[in-house]
């Protein structure tokens, strides 16, 4: 009888470790799911969705994490085409005037559809060609300004002349030093800060170096404007760890280069972890309940036998979880090699001890052998799981990175569209929105960054080992996931406001290719963070 009521005070405590895993199984699996929409939300645009302009990707297999993650990314991103926008005289407009005339039941009605439809497109060529002459105007009227400006040259005043009239404003009190400095830059990088910037922040913007400056014209809408509010020799500070980067696409700006037999490996390992802790999963749950059911018969050897197999069971989810997070880190583009080998060191050795505590839960002949067993793996467990949940915040983080990449190439793609359409004298009235899109993407930026950095530390202080490095990095985890959910939202809301980008774009351009290929200048960090 003392036999059974000390296997039953023993199983109370082994069944105090089931809320660790699955608690720990939940959170990590939970953040995945959260990375998940965000990706699904927020990774691609495409011209050719009819109502909310959202679609293509980066163009590159999917590494998701299936069920568990939903990830389910197309390759969508590239088409044939190049950055294009047709409009011939209008025509293409008008696809839908000359659809409505043919399907007129009268060939009276069609005739005067068909005058309409000839009249509407030539008062658009009439508006576009007003539109041409108004900033040939404009532009010698800035022309004009500028020749009073004794510290311009010709070829100076030639490129600022292209400015409008409230960007001219904006220079026109501006410093020798500054605006010489300014009248150096290309016309894109010149016409950006101006556009982008209010006058209080161009002069200071206008203090950095030639250098600085062109890094700064580069950046995103929201990151420049981020910036720009801060004191200059922070501003020059952040730009030093700046470089930019010329890319054709997102992938080019992951931090490790993954073969597809590697990517294949680290899916298939993903999967077989799956399985395996849904098994050892049932096997808790059925060794649980034959445990109790043994109790109740007051069967002692039963009671023994089923608490060794719950016990078995326990350590078999511990080190299935382990592996799926291994997985996730495996295939993960944006954590860098060095980091990835360090985080996968640290979780085999902790499957390692595992193993061997279920060899000795295992080898348990007697009551004190299985207590002693249980109590060591409930410690390797305590230990393992800080490193699992960082570890697994850590691939979250580094996949939401990959989308943040993904906005800030497309940001950069959407500038180009726009750029063809005032070309050929179309007006898209989306530059307010293209700033709160910027915004919100580089936020998700920002806060995966603090993120990824509090991971780092976390993942040191858990390898230390000592009680109080844990607790400290127990914080500093809870404190990235916080982080995540921000950077995660943030990419929500940009995505709310590129479908409304594009359906600008596309009421204006109906035939605008958002998502061809084409080189742009972006910014990358000047060392690969860990």
């Amino acid at each position: 009888m003392k036999q059974t009521i000390a296997l039953g005070l023993m199983m109370v405590y082994l069944i105090s470790l089931v809320p660790f895993i699955f608690g720990d199984e939940s959170s990590s699996v939970g953040a995945s799911a959260d990375a998940s929409a965000s990706v699904d939300a927020n990774a691609s645009v495409e011209a050719g969705d009819d109502d909310d302009g959202s679609g293509a990707d980066d163009g590159r297999d999917d590494t998701g994490d299936g069920d568990e993650t939903g990830e389910n990314e197309n390759d969508d991103e590239a088409d044939d085409g190049e950055n294009e926008i047709e409009a011939d005289d209008g025509a293409e407009l008008e696809a839908e005037g000359d659809s409505s005339a043919e399907t007129s039941a009268s060939m009276t009605n069609a005739a005067s559809s068909g005058a309409r439809a000839g009249q509407k497109s030539r008062k658009e060529a009439e508006m576009r060609e007003f539109k041409a002459e108004k900033i040939e105007s404009m532009r010698l009227n800035n022309k004009e300004r500028l020749e009073k400006i004794a510290a311009l040259d010709k070829k100076q005043i030639e490129r600022l002349a292209k400015l409008d009239i409230r960007n001219i404003e904006k220079i026109a009190e501006l410093k020798k030093e500054r605006l010489e400095r300014l009248a150096k830059l290309n016309e894109k990088h010149l016409e950006k800060l101006m556009v982008r910037l209010e006058k209080r922040e161009l002069e200071k913007i206008a203090d950095l170096d030639e250098d600085e400056l062109a890094k700064a014209a580069v950046l995103g809408r929201g990151r420049l404007n981020a910036m720009a509010k801060k004191d200059l020799k922070s501003i020059e500070n952040e730009l030093k760890k700046i470089k930019i980067k010329k890319v054709r696409s997102a992938a080019e700006l992951e931090l490790r280069d993954i073969s597809k037999e590697d990517l294949e490996d680290a899916k298939e390992r993903l999967e077989k972890a799956r399985k395996g802790f849904a098994e050892a999963k049932i096997g808790l749950d059925a060794s649980l309940k034959a445990y109790l059911e043994a109790k109740r018969q007051n069967d002692t050897n039963a009671t023994f036998e089923h608490a060794q197999d719950y016990l078995i069971h326990a350590a078999d989810t511990f080190i299935q979880h382990l592996e799926k997070v291994k997985a996730r880190v495996l295939e993960s583009e944006n954590i860098p090699e060095e980091k990835a080998a360090e985080i996968t060191a640290a979780i085999d050795a902790k499957v390692k001890i595992i193993a061997e505590i279920k060899a000795d839960i295992e080898a348990a002949k007697t009551r004190e052998e299985l207590k002693a067993a249980a109590q060591k793996l409930r410690e390797a467990w305590g230990d393992a799981k800080h490193i699992a949940k960082a570890s697994a915040e850590r691939a979250v983080e580094a996949r939401l990175q990959g989308v943040t990449n993904r906005l800030v190439v497309l940001e950069k793609r959407l500038d180009a569209v726009l750029e063809k359409a005032r070309s050929q004298n179309f007006t898209i009235d989306a530059e307010a929105e293209l700033s709160v899109f910027s915004n919100f993407t580089a936020a998700a930026k920002d806060f995966g960054a603090q993120a990824q950095a509090k991971l780092t530390e976390a993942l040191k202080l858990k390898l230390e080992g000592s009680k109080a490095s844990r607790e400290e990095a127990r914080k500093l985890t809870e404190e990235a996931h916080a982080l995540i959910k921000k950077a995660q939202e943030s990419l929500k809301q940009a995505h709310e406001s590129l479908k409304v980008i594009v359906k600008k774009i596309k009421a204006a351009v109906p035939k605008a290719n958002l998502s061809a290929e084409i080189e742009v200048e972006v910014e990358a960090e000047a060392e690969a963070s860990a």
